[in-house]
């Protein structure tokens, strides 16, 4: 029996040994695979600031680059501003320009000139002597009534002709947002 309990103490202790050893090999596995999964998380790190790194440097660049053109944009542009202005000035002639005036405001004058003469005209046929200068003073205001008339008329009629059409044109809208509104079909049997 001792023999019995001393094979048995020492497969117990086999055991034990056994275990602890598997136990350590455990562990240090874990620890294995818990410094490689740290190593792994480290390199993938590593690896993001170098992608971030890249991606700075050639934002950097092209933003440089960018700038670059837009100067040489803003460079372009000055220089044709200060062309234009030395060609303006070359072409520009002070006694062209004051000829020019000149001539504009010599027109408007006639313009002027001429309705007020008009005016005069209409408002001498009125105090005239006779029947004939009445008559035409009266056919002259006569003929300027029917314009005003007909030009009312014909804005009465482009107002009604805009309001026709709004009018029309919002039914259309309604009439095509009552159609476009989902409504199911329903089969009606009226047979049954």
């Amino acid at each position: 029996m001792n023999e019995n309990k001393d094979t048995d103490s020492k497969k117990s202790e086999e055991y034990e040994d056994d275990f602890e050893k598997d136990l350590e090999w455990l562990i240090n596995e874990n620890e294995k695979s818990d410094a490689s999964i740290i190593e792994e998380e480290r390199r993938k790190i590593e690896e993001e600031k170098e992608k971030k790194r890249e991606n700075d440097i050639v934002f950097k660049a092209w933003l440089q680059k960018k700038r670059e053109q837009v100067l040489e944009m803003r460079r372009i542009q000055r220089a044709k501003e200060i062309e234009d202005m030395n060609s303006r000035q070359e072409n520009r002639d002070p006694q062209q320009a004051f000829r020019l005036w000149l001539k504009k405001k010599h027109e408007e004058q006639m313009k002027e000139r001429q309705t007020e003469e008009l005016r005069k005209q209409e408002e001498c046929l009125f105090f005239l002597k006779g029947t004939e200068g009445r008559e035409r003073a009266f056919k002259q205001w006569l003929r300027r009534k029917r314009m005003e008339k007909m030009a009312e008329q014909q804005a009465v009629r482009e107002r009604t002709r805009q309001l026709r059409l709004e009018a029309k044109r919002s039914k259309q809208l309604q009439h095509h947002l009552y159609m476009s509104e989902a409504k199911p079909f329903r089969f009606t049997d009226h047979y049954n």
